[in-house]
């Protein structure tokens, strides 16, 4: 949305999604096509034909990262809901053989994850150092149990068939 207004964002943002066989075979959409290409390029194009897939794409790659960037910056004024803080000498912790980080906007279930994946009492240890205050115990979960009977099923055998 650099140099167009809402009202135009919002003519682009309906018509990115269609495909450009679509939008050049109704009227409509050609014409919005052509005005919106008009302001966002500043020239006309001279084949609408043969430009509109490619600015197209352009336009959705240039616009679909500013509505990335506006929802990022939405997520991040969003509180953590997590109990555990990390020490201020360790902002963030990398879990090993995964590719994933803890940081003061993870979940419980992550740090809980990484501290159940110490071997030894000594390790655990350790990787709790890392944290001023650990997170909550985690909620049990009735787990349900199937009780397989010990005895060995045989297969009846089939009737043969009438004919």
């Amino acid at each position: 949305m650099e140099n167009i207004s809402k009202k135009d964002y919002e003519r682009l943002v309906k018509l990115i999604p269609l495909d450009a066989r679509v939008i050049l075979n109704s009227r409509e959409l050609r014409k919005e096509y052509e005005e919106l290409h008009l302001l966002i390029e500043g020239f006309k194009p001279s084949c609408t034909g043969c430009s509109a897939r490619s600015k197209l794409e352009q336009w959705k790659r240039k616009y679909k990262s500013i509505e990335q960037v506006k929802i990022k910056t939405k997520k991040a004024m969003i509180a953590p809901n997590n109990t555990f803080r990390l020490k201020k000498s360790h902002p963030r912790v990398v879990i090993p053989f995964t590719s994933n980080v803890i940081s003061e906007k993870s979940s419980d279930d992550l740090v809980w994850f990484y501290l159940n994946q110490a071997k030894t009492e000594e390790d655990r240890k350790m990787r709790e150092s890392f944290f001023e205050k650990l997170p909550d115990t985690p909620k049990k979960v009735e787990e349900i149990k199937e009780v397989k009977s010990k005895k060995k099923t045989t297969r009846q055998k089939k009737a043969p068939k009438k004919a």
